[in-house]
């Protein structure tokens, strides 16, 4: 295989965090797959029988007990982040890499365990070539990420992440990439705004947080230590490094081709070129790295890392992303005669509905007991869920082992993991936990 997949599940999900108390981010359902077996997938879809993923060291076994029972076949060789008190020990997106520092020996593509899209790879991976792109990222529309929805359990209002791009809309070259809540000064030379003159701005397009980059690039990254966040600190430098001096380049080789060694290494020391390229890029001058984007213009492109994207990603799964992932509904449910459960929704195995209850638009898992005459519109309930008769839920989230025991309303609500409601209420843009 010409690259290596790496899948980043190390995450805490601190915006996640309602839903992760006993479950990790990479394994909450959505679909009532676990969140990573989607780009998983993908991967495995796209002809990769070979798969790292970086996760937590506790739960690596969970992990792979998850993909193979829901199908994976891939081999996955899984490292594991150990929990650390010390904060020179921490791991973010970049310089988790280095648990397979010896490993990587290929280019890469690197992506995260909350990404689930359409996107076609070998494509991507084509024009990855064409341009011989130092580094490539997807960028998706992002107007289907920044809908007015709801905050199950919050009465605030969702503010989408944004991110300021500027790109040559002919070549998708990326000149500039940052976060807008990151952002404190614009800097972008005049020397790139002269030789890019239809260069645009834009904060529609949205990182996708799949990457394909070479293996010198990701060889910097490990050893470099002030490289923690990819998003947050190797994109803005990588792009800002693409225009530095071609001069600063030129003097950090010397006449034979061969690395200076009496000197600081610098990002142009991990460049691995052949004698032809390098006598051709020293006599045009060109700077050796490039970065580009990837624009998936249709389709679907959902980072589930926040409540309102996780919840809405569970209301697609039957209209757009189950057709994508080829997977068959279950039917092994015991149902009612008299209760609905409407096209655009999916019932976990094991699972009992009872007489005259109505489910539209949402997610059920395995092992659920739902009583008589419920309604549940729009709705994600985890496994081992019980609703009693007559309960009401719209848009809400229901953690795994909670108990709903008397006729309730919930509208917006998140109800947290082994939670055991005894008493008769509304309930409206709450998060409930730790009920005695």
């Amino acid at each position: 295989m010409e690259f290596q997949a790496i899948v980043l599940a190390g995450g805490q999900g601190s915006r996640l965090d309602e839903l992760s108390t006993n479950t990790p981010k990479c394994l909450l359902p959505i679909g009532n797959k676990p969140m990573i077996w989607y780009p998983v997938r993908m991967l495995e879809k796209a002809g990769f029988t070979d798969i790292n993923i970086i996760t937590l060291e506790t739960i690596k076994s969970k992990v792979e007990s998850e993909l193979r029972n829901n199908g994976i076949k891939s081999n996955l060789n899984i490292v594991g982040i150990k929990e650390s008190i010390d904060d020179d020990e921490e791991y973010g997106t970049a310089n988790s890499l280095k648990l397979l520092k010896d490993k990587i020996s290929k280019d890469c593509i690197i992506v995260s365990c909350d990404l689930i899209t359409n996107l076609c790879l070998q494509k991507m991976a084509n024009f990855y070539r064409v341009n011989n792109a130092s580094f490539l990222m997807l960028l998706s529309d992002s107007s289907e990420q920044n809908l007015e929805l709801p905050i199950p359990g919050s009465k605030g209002k969702y503010a989408p992440e944004r991110d300021l791009v500027a790109l040559d809309p002919e070549t998708n070259r990326v000149l500039y990439f940052n976060a807008q809540e990151d952002i404190e000064e614009i800097n972008l030379k005049t020397s790139v705004i002269q030789k890019y003159p239809k260069f645009v701005w834009t904060n529609r397009l949205q990182d996708g947080h799949l990457y394909f980059i070479k293996k010198w690039l990701v060889d910097y990254i490990i050893d470099n230590k002030k490289i923690f966040s990819l998003k947050s600190d190797f994109l803005p430098f990588i792009c800002k490094k693409q225009f530095a001096s071609s001069g600063k380049f030129r003097r950090e080789q010397d006449t034979s081709g061969n690395q200076v060694t009496n000197k600081k290494m610098t990002i142009f020391d991990y460049v691995k070129r052949d004698d032809i390229e390098l006598l051709i890029n020293k006599s045009s001058r060109k700077n050796p790295i490039s970065c580009y984007a990837f624009i998936q213009a249709d389709g679907f492109c959902l980072r589930t890392n926040n409540l309102p994207i996780y919840a809405e990603a569970n209301r697609q799964i039957m209209g757009k992303i189950m057709p994508v992932f080829q997977r068959e509904r279950t039917e092994s449910i015991s149902r009612h005669d008299r209760s609905q459960v409407g096209s655009d929704s999916l019932i976990g195995e094991g699972t009992t509905i009872g007489d005259k209850t109505l489910i539209k638009r949402s997610v059920i898992g395995k092992n659920c007991k739902i009583g008589e005459k419920c309604k549940i519109t729009n709705s994600i309930l985890m496994d081992n869920v019980q609703v009693a008769e007559g309960v009401v839920l719209q848009g809400t989230i229901i953690c795994s082992n909670s108990k709903i025991n008397q006729k309730s309303e919930f509208k917006d609500c998140v109800v947290s993991y082994e939670q055991d409601i005894i008493t008769t209420g509304k309930y409206s843009n709450e998060t409930i936990k730790d009920v005695d």
